[in-house]
């Protein structure tokens, strides 16, 4: 995947540069992981880490947070348990089976529940 300046939000040339650099990209499921959260900004490839993290996902079941999207994950996701969540600042709660425009979470009902003091409700 290719990056361009117009990629970044608010890059300016001026400031800095955007070069092309050559990395070795690996699956999460490489490395001994035990995460109780996951948290995933990728800027578009949130379902590749998924898939590279099904392993570690479906022994682990973090929490997950989604900065962007994973369509094609979250049907994987839901035989998992996992419900989709946005999180709302004011009230301060979570509405289940809505994504956040900008973050979602990925809970399942037991993880939820562990949010002590937080309201949920159906969207």
């Amino acid at each position: 995947m290719a990056l361009a300046p117009s990629d970044f939000w608010r890059f300016r040339e001026s400031r800095g540069r955007v070069e092309r650099v050559e990395v070795t990209v690996r699956p999460l499921d490489q490395f001994d992981l035990a995460p109780d959260i996951l948290k995933v900004d990728v800027e578009g490839t949130e379902d590749d880490v998924i898939a590279g993290a099904r392993e570690m996902i479906e022994e682990h079941l973090p929490i997950i947070l989604l900065e962007g999207s994973a369509v094609n994950s979250q049907d994987w996701l839901s035989t998992l348990g996992y419900e989709v969540h946005r999180f709302n600042a004011d009230p301060a709660r979570f509405v289940v089976g809505e994504a956040g425009d900008l973050n979602s979470f990925f809970l399942t009902p037991r993880q939820r529940d562990r949010f002590l003091g937080i309201d949920v409700v159906e969207g």
